[in-house]
């Protein structure tokens, strides 16, 4: 009988086409699939499949089940990334490499222990801190322990798609998990808000801790931080005040260093996004607020060298912005809800209302970021061809309206109805302006 193949055995033009395929599917089907490869023995060997859909994923926020394999990943989590050349300074795990970490890490405990791992799992989630540190603290020193082992052996001999800095990685973290992770854990969901004095207070300290216990670990560890922030500057701003056992240039190399990379993983993130039949706009504006609030907050450091690759990030977030303005403008939405307008039948159609007025808000939302990047006349041009439009089709409603006998009140409904819409693309200031210009006679 044929054994049904995973995805390393798969060719590469197939599992393009699998990756391709769940970045188009419907966010429910999306959470559904990945809740199945969470609960999967074979979880690891299908971390490509998901891998152009984390930008997406990161918005959606799914509940995770609690497994073995998450607890052990748990204190790492934060430095896979998929950029094609990490930089071993700033602790990057590539996910490509996850798989091969995993199986080591699992070496030192036999089929039942496993079993029994799992079975406590089974019973909590992710939620129940305590259950979450109580077996983390049992495997982790473990899993750190084969890790140390085999990064030894494959720095001399090679070990086929982990290298040796990316094991070393996941070993420092596994041995410094506990105050790592209790820090982790008291914090606010990823992405991170702005931090207060103590909560940064308190991380920081955790960082000395770990770098008294494992020399370099702090660095790692404030890597995966910054990862999880959505205003990384905040935290690269305070890394060369702040009472670290580091000195000054080590702290400004450090700083540079998580830069840089901080910058690529927006721009990757950026060039995953995009309109498509399963990715409502909403989650797509929200992924792009959440990279340009990461790229201004490294703006304002003004780090010189790294000012060209600024520009670019925000180059990148505008060409998106601006393409996801263009197709909602001239979304199925909008376009019925237009039609409803011109015919008088809007009125009566509740649910097209709501479906155009949920695509107009986040329009409106592609017009302030495209403001704040400095790109707004192109996106501008799209909500105005909306706005004009609504105004036109509002004019033709009114006609038609009048033509069948309705009372003036439902004149006074569809008017309502225009002026709604224009304040969610322009904001209550313009649209009250632009209304006044557009006045339907």
């Amino acid at each position: 009988m044929n054994r049904p193949q995973t995805p390393s055995q798969v060719n590469t033009g197939t599992l393009g086409d699998i990756q391709a395929l769940l970045t188009r599917v419907r966010d429910a089907k999306l959470l559904a699939v990945l809740n199945l490869i969470e609960r999967n023995p074979l979880r690891c060997e299908f971390e490509a499949l998901v891998q152009q859909a984390r930008p997406r994923l990161r918005i959606l926020r799914p509940a995770r089940p609690l497994t073995l394999p998450r607890i052990l990943v748990l204190p790492f989590e934060d430095c896979l990334d998929t950029g094609p050349d990490p930089k071993a300074s700033t602790g990057i795990i590539q996910r490509g490499t996850l798989p091969v970490i995993l199986r080591i890490a699992t070496e030192p405990f036999d089929a039942e222990e496993k079993r029994q791992l799992q079975a406590v799992c089974d019973q909590a989630t992710f939620n129940e801190r305590q259950i979450v540190l109580t077996l983390g603290e049992r495997i982790w020193p473990r899993a750190a322990d084969a890790l140390t082992k085999a990064g030894g052996a494959s720095s001399r001999l090679g070990t086929a798609g982990a290298p040796a800095n990316q094991i070393a990685t996941a070993a420092t973290m596994l041995r410094v998990a506990a105050p790592f992770v209790r820090g982790v854990l008291d914090l606010p969901p990823r992405p991170l808000p702005q931090l207060n004095e103590q909560q940064i207070r308190g991380l920081f300290t955790i960082l000395a801790a770990m770098e008294k216990t494992i020399p370099g670990s702090a660095a790692i560890g404030f890597r995966a931080l910054v990862a999880r922030s959505a205003q990384p500057g905040q935290l690269l701003a305070l890394i060369t005040k702040q009472d670290l056992p580091l000195d000054t240039s080590a702290k400004f190399a450090l700083q540079n260093d998580v830069a840089a990379v901080c910058i690529g993983q927006v721009c990757r993130e950026t060039r995953q996004l995009s309109l498509t039949e399963g990715r409502d706009l909403g989650s797509l504006v929200e992924a792009a607020l959440l990279n340009v609030a990461r790229v201004t907050s490294l703006r304002a450091l003004g780090l010189k060298n790294h000012a060209a690759a600024l520009d670019r990030a925000y180059r990148e977030i505008g060409a998106v912005v601006e393409k996801a303005a263009a197709e909602a403008a001239n979304s199925v939405s909008i376009r019925d809800y237009l039609a409803g307008l011109a015919n008088g039948q809007a009125l009566s159609d509740r649910n097209g209302c709501v479906a155009a007025e949920a695509n107009a808000r986040e329009l409106g939302k592609l017009r302030l970021i495209a403001r704040d990047i400095g790109i707004e006349p192109t996106v501008r041009h799209a909500v105005n061809d909306v706005v004009t439009a609504v105004a036109k089709a509002t004019e033709q409603g009114i006609g038609e309206l009048a033509k069948t006998g309705h009372p003036p009140s439902d004149t006074r409904r569809l008017l309502i109805q225009q002026a709604r819409m224009v304040e969610l693309l322009l904001g209550s200031r313009e649209a009250s302006a632009l209304l006044r210009s557009l006045r339907v006679r």
